[in-house]
């Protein structure tokens, strides 16, 4: 879908099945970030066991003390946020993968001007000229404000000018955008997805919803908050994916390899090669670093 649309999507399908079925078939480990992967090798008939491995961020980068406090206040004032709005960010590829669409036909159904809710959309794809039509079309011009694109050095400060974090894709395996923003503290909201789960613990670092109701609902839980627990949300936020670090990924990556290494010897099963299976999104994520990663989204 990312390259031709879902015409295209639905004759390459079946060959991207059969060569994921092959690759993890010579492979001794296959690993991915989250359950959802395992669901999608299983789907490809693939009958080896998936070594989760969640994916990894940069902690210190998105961290609010780290955040100059005027650029904050530079960029809500840029969009024309006011001081005592409640402002929900997303950040990722503008692609129809990412149901933007559906979110801003459920924040059309549920949030009034008088709400004091806003939303923020950060990124560019082929529906960036689309998607703000479509806001205009319904009425969210005041609500919903479009970034545009924004290099990855220079996200950390977009964040910190939220409250909370929104999305409502369902192609995500282990989201690095929402990763950041939780490192940033913010709470998430997020389309529930019964097989996407770990990342987001309901009532603990967000809250799920299944339709329009229910996400106006949640959004107006957080607004109307106590300061205090507030705060103590977004450290329990901060808090839920400190363990997610690069060095804790090339630990946990190292040890695997390192096993499967072992096995490999002891065995001797395999006569000329020895490889490890990474889904594509992994390798994005563990070998090209997160701006490479953005530039999918």
């Amino acid at each position: 879908c990312y390259v031709g649309g879902k015409r295209i999507a639905g004759m390459v399908k079946p060959f991207s099945h059969g060569y994921a079925r092959a690759l993890a078939n010579i492979a001794d480990v296959v690993i991915g970030p989250s359950e959802k992967v395992s669901a999608y090798f299983k789907k490809c008939k693939v009958k080896k066991e998936v070594v989760i491995v969640p994916n990894a961020m940069e902690i210190n980068l998105f961290d609010r003390a780290n955040v100059d406090a005027d650029k904050i206040r530079a960029i809500r004032d840029g969009l024309d946020f006011a001081p005592t709005d409640f402002v929900l960010g997303f950040c990722g590829r503008l692609g129809s993968e990412k149901n933007i669409d559906t979110l801003l036909k459920f924040i059309s159904k549920t949030i009034r001007p008088d709400d004091g809710v806003k939303f923020m959309i950060i990124g560019g794809g082929p529906l960036a000229e689309e998607l703000p039509l479509l806001a205009h079309k319904l009425a969210l011009s005041n609500i919903v404000k479009f970034a545009g694109r924004i290099e990855h050095p220079d996200v950390p400060p977009y964040f910190a000018a939220c409250d909370a974090y929104i999305t409502a894709s369902l192609s995500e395996i282990h989201s690095i955008s929402t990763l950041e923003a939780q490192a940033m503290g913010l709470p998430v909201v997020q389309i529930r997805e019964k097989i996407d789960i770990g990342q987001v613990v309901d009532g603990e670092n967000g809250y799920f919803f299944g339709n329009a109701q229910e996400m106006r609902d949640k959004i107006i839980l957080l607004k109307s908050l106590p300061k205090i627990r507030y705060e103590e949300l977004r450290q329990n936020v901060r808090q839920s994916i400190m363990h997610l670090s690069p060095s804790a990924l090339a630990e946990r990556v190292e040890t695997i390899y390192e096993g499967a290494i072992g096995n490999y010897k002891r065995s001797g099963s395999i006569t000329d090669k020895h490889s490890l299976c990474f889904p594509m999104r992994f390798i994005v994520t563990a070998r090209c670093g997160h701006r490479a990663l953005h530039d999918t989204l």
